[in-house]
């Protein structure tokens, strides 16, 4: 008679048995390990875009902001002399949307 898997079997089934010990399994709970760490790795890295999203959605919101006393009536950027804070914030935005579009 067969012994029915007890929660802990399962558990250890749902969270992955110890290093060394995979190749032990059969291959379809080995293949959905496999899935498991994939989904976990996306949903985390999913998570990190959305945040670095955020971020860079209030800091062009941000520059828009620090700009706006600059803008005439037709939407042109009237200036004399860039700010050079404005101008070093509008680098790092660039810089981290580079960086952002790489990462994506």
């Amino acid at each position: 008679m067969a012994v029915p898997p007890t929660m802990v079997n399962y558990g250890m089934a749902a969270i992955g048995p110890p290093r060394g010990q995979v190749n032990s399994l059969p291959k379809h709970v080995q293949s959905d390990l496999e899935i498991q760490q994939l989904c976990d790795k996306y949903q985390q890295q999913l998570a990190e875009l959305n945040a670095c999203h955020s971020l860079l959605t209030v800091d062009q919101e941000r520059l828009a902001s620090m700009l706006a006393p600059y803008v005439n009536q037709h939407g042109a950027l009237v200036m004399e002399a860039p700010d050079p804070d404005v101008l070093l914030f509008k680098q790092g935005l660039d810089l981290r949307l580079l960086q952002f579009e790489e990462d994506c």
